[in-house]
C-alpha cells in the first residue's frame, strides 16, 4: 500500500507543535488492498439495502439499538445499598452469584421462568439448583396435570 503524508506538525511560539491536516482528498493516488476494497463494497452494499427499507421500519433508532448494544442488553447491572445485602445475610463478595440465584427462584417459583431457564439464570447446574430451591422450601412446580400429561405421552410411545 503506499504510504502518504496526513499532514505536517508545524512549531509554534512557546514551543508546542501544532497539527496541520493536508488537503482532502490526497493529491496522491489511494491505492488500498483488494481485501479492503472487498470489504469496504460490501458494506456500502448491505448500507444501501438497509436505506431501502428504513422508512418501512416504525422506529428507526430500536432497530438500530438492536445491533449496537447487542452485547451491553445481555446483562445488567444494579446497585444496592450494602444494608441491603447485609439485611439479606448475602456476602459482599457474592452478591452478584447470590443475587442471580435467588432471582432464578423467585421467577421459576412464581413460573415465570421454566425450571430449566430458572437454572441457566442461577449460573449454576440444574442439580444443584434443585438441591437449592428445596433448602429454600420451593418444590417442582409438577402437579397432577402435568403428571397426566406425562403418562399420555408415554402411553403414546410405541415400544
Amino acid at each position: 500500500m503506499n504510504s502518504f503524508e496526513i499532514g505536517k506538525y508545524i512549531q509554534q511560539i512557546n514551543n508546542y507543535k501544532a497539527f496541520v491536516p493536508n488537503t482532502f482528498p490526497p493529491k496522491k493516488e489511494l491505492r488500498l488492498p483488494k481485501k479492503l476494497l472487498t470489504a469496504h463494497t460490501e458494506a456500502v452494499h448491505l448500507l444501501g439495502k438497509l436505506d431501502g427499507v428504513a422508512d418501512r421500519l416504525p422506529d428507526k433508532d430500536w432497530f438500530l439499538m438492536m445491533f449496537i448494544s447487542k452485547d451491553a442488553s445481555r446483562t445488567i447491572k444494579m446497585d444496592l445499598p450494602k444494608d441491603i445485602l447485609l439485611a439479606a445475610d448475602i456476602s459482599e463478595a457474592n452478591a452478584a452469584a447470590d443475587l442471580r440465584k435467588y432471582l432464578a427462584l423467585f421467577l421459576f417459583k412464581e413460573r415465570i421462568l421454566s425450571f430449566g431457564k430458572a437454572a441457566e439464570l442461577s449460573g449454576i447446574d440444574k442439580l444443584t439448583f434443585l438441591e437449592f430451591a428445596g433448602s429454600k422450601g420451593v418444590s417442582l412446580n409438577y402437579d397432577t396435570d402435568d403428571y397426566c400429561e406425562d403418562i399420555e405421552t408415554i402411553n403414546g410411545f410405541k415400544i
